[in-house]
This record gives structure tokens, sequence and C-alpha cells, in this order.
């Protein structure tokens, strides 16, 4: 049952709502267009793409075609054109169902590309090859749009890590190369998402670069209470065959301060148990064995942090606020207005602080905000 609470991908079961999100990615994908997920690290975007990837196989096995493609991995150029080539290969086989004869029948459309049909022990493999230095990418996209068109199908490419193209070299061209493809394609739907929030958003939302203003954002924030609340209700009655208390859900709640990856690494804890944890082990078992255990990676984020960066943080861990330039925080940190406006927006844009629902701000992780309490009280 652990399973239910993954520190990786979490799909099927352990999958919390995400609803609108789901369907706005399959209304894109049905029209034909493109998006990009916007949201802070560890949020669940990954597991948001793979879940509507299986709400894809669920409901529209036969009109839509989806793969999903991790570019983490790209170190250069040509690594990153071979993945997204990977890709495209992978989906033309599942749209022509592996068919040999299909299979050999479109091979001028990827005539750019000198690809291979192998027979392989598992059935016939498509391989495409970097035949040029520029437009491998296009030439791709553009083919298996049109194989797509013939078959009258829908075709959604997830790309993950995205963010990875502006950290290597030449990786600018490629993005060039997919706006070139996206802009003609008529069946075929790009969706976006990545690690590192303000790198995405250079690339979606700086006008010097390619993929500006080519695609509509989606934004993802932490689930809610309510429906932590329902998820966490019932998969404790699958468990235990019990209703565990509402305030026990609640303390998880409040101690994860609904950060999906804590949420599953606590849980993945407190589901271990042979009966529903009380309160009082659920504060214990998230100090103990959640905080405790990284106390060395939240010392070195901090040490790469300003001294007014950490006296702001240390102050938002104790008192979380919607006015920080206001003059009792100010005298709280002892520093002015100005530096922790400064401040403010650099640890916001690097995704150590957060606005919630009620415009308070807080630190994003929580482990981190519960170290500082502990080491400041």
């Amino acid at each position: 049952m652990t399973t239910l609470f993954p520190q990786g991908y979490a799909d099927g079961p352990a999958f919390c709502n995400r609803t609108s999100q789901r369907a706005e990615l399959i209304t894109l994908i049905k029209n034909s267009r493109h998006g990009w997920i916007q949201g802070r690290r560890r949020i669940g975007k990954s597991s948001l793409l793979r879940q509507t990837i299986l709400d894809i196989e669920k409901h529209h096995s036969k009109s839509i075609y989806a793969v999903h493609t991790e570019l983490l991995s790209a170190y250069d150029r040509n690594v990153a054109v071979r993945l997204i080539l990977q890709a495209v290969a992978e989906v033309t086989e599942r749209v022509l169902a592996y068919s040999e004869k299909a299979l050999k029948n479109i091979l001028g459309t990827f005539s750019a590309l000198k690809p291979e049909l192998v027979i392989t022990a598992s059935g016939p493999k498509l391989k495409l090859s970097i035949d040029k230095e520029q437009n491998s990418v296009k030439d791709a996209l553009l083919a298996l749009d049109q194989v797509a068109s013939e078959k009258k199908v829908k075709i959604a490419l997830f790309f993950d890590e995205f963010q990875q193209l502006g950290e290597i070299d030449h990786g600018v061209s490629v993005e060039a190369e997919i706006r070139g493809a996206l802009q003609l394609t008529k069946s075929t739907s790009f969706i976006f998402s990545g690690s590192i929030r303000h790198l995405l958003e250079q690339q979606f939302a700086d006008d010097s670069r390619p993929l500006y203003k080519q695609c509509q954002r989606i934004d993802i924030r932490r689930i809610t209470r309510k429906d932590y609340i329902t998820h966490l209700t019932k998969v404790a009655k699958l468990h235990w065959g019990v209703t565990i208390q509402k305030e026990v859900i609640e303390e998880i709640v409040q101690q994860t301060d609904r950060h999906p990856y804590y949420v599953n690494a606590l849980c993945g804890l407190l589901w271990l148990r042979d009966a529903p944890p009380t309160k009082e082990e659920v504060v214990s078992t998230w100090h103990k064995d959640i905080v405790s255990s990284d106390y060395s990676a939240y010392q070195r984020t901090l040490s790469k942090l300003s001294t007014n960066q950490n006296i702001v943080l240390s102050n938002l861990a104790l008192s979380p606020t919607n006015q920080p330039l206001s003059s009792d925080f100010a005298q709280k940190c002892g520093i002015s207005t100005s530096s922790i406006k400064q401040s403010v927006e650099k640890l916001i844009s690097h995704d150590h602080v957060y606005r919630d629902g009620d415009g308070c701000l807080r630190l994003f992780d929580p482990a981190v905000a519960a170290y500082l309490r502990v080491s400041l009280q």
C-alpha cells in the first residue's frame, strides 16, 4: 500500500485530483493547441503529465496517441535531437499499430531523416537519424504530423525538463525548430514542462526566445486542503479498513503545508503502521523522520543565500505575513524595507518563498521552515 505515496511519479490510485488541469490538457490536445505547465519544483508537474497520458489511454486510445519525453539527460544538442527523434519514432509505431507494411509505406515521409525499419523480437522498429545539422527536429515533427493527419488521429508530445534546452550550447536552435513545426502542424499538440521555473518562464515569456507566446500557460499550484482530506480519508479506509480521525489528516496537511512531495514522504511512513496514527505520532514522524533527516541539505541551501535573504527567510518561517514591508516585519528583521523588498523578490524568483491563496508569504519548503523554527527557538 506504500505505493499510494511514491517518492517519484504519482499516477493511478496514488494521484490526487488535478481534475481541471487534466481536462484542460485534453482539450488543448483535441484542438491541436499547445501548452506549457508553470509550477514550482516537486509540485507534481511530471505526475500530471503521466496521469494525463493514462487518461488518454483509458478514454481516447483510438483517437489520441501520446508520448512522454524527458530531456534532463540532454547534455548537448545532438542528444536532445536524438531524444526527440526517438519520441517521434515511438509514437509513429503506435499510430501504425506496429505494422511492418504500414511502417514501410511511410518511410518516404521521413526521407529527410535516413529512416530505417529494424525488425526486432518485439516487432518492427522505426529508426530515425540526424541527417543534417539543422532542421532534423522540424522535419521529424512535420512528418509525424502528416502521418497523424492521414490517419485522422491526434498526437500529444509531452516534453518534460524542457528548460534543459536553454542550458546547453545551441539548445535555443532546437527551440526554434520546434517553433517552426508547431506553427505548421494540424494534428499535433506540444505540451512542455520543467523543474526550474524561472528558466522555463524565460523560454515562453521572454520575447527574445523562439517559443514566446506560442503556448497557453497552465498554472499548477498546491492541491487544496479539501482535496487532500478527501484523498487521504479514502486511502486510509482502503488500507486500514477504518475511518481515520479528521484531526489526524488535518495535522498531516498542516505539517506538510500541502506540499505533494512531503505529503507522500510523511504518509509513506505513516501508512506502514498496523493502525492509523494519532495526531502526536504524525508530529513525531514529521520531525524525527522527515525534517531531521536532511539538515545538511537545508544548510547547503541557506548557505547560498545572502545575509539579508537569510534574515527574511528566517522571519517568514517564524511569522508568515502578507505585509513584508510593514514596519512591524521590518522591525523583526532589523533591516530596511528596501532590503526586504529586494530579498523577497529574489526569494520568490528562486522558489524559496511563495504567496498562498490568501496572499501570505510562506516558505515553499515546509521542512526548511520547520528546521528554521526549531533552530531559532
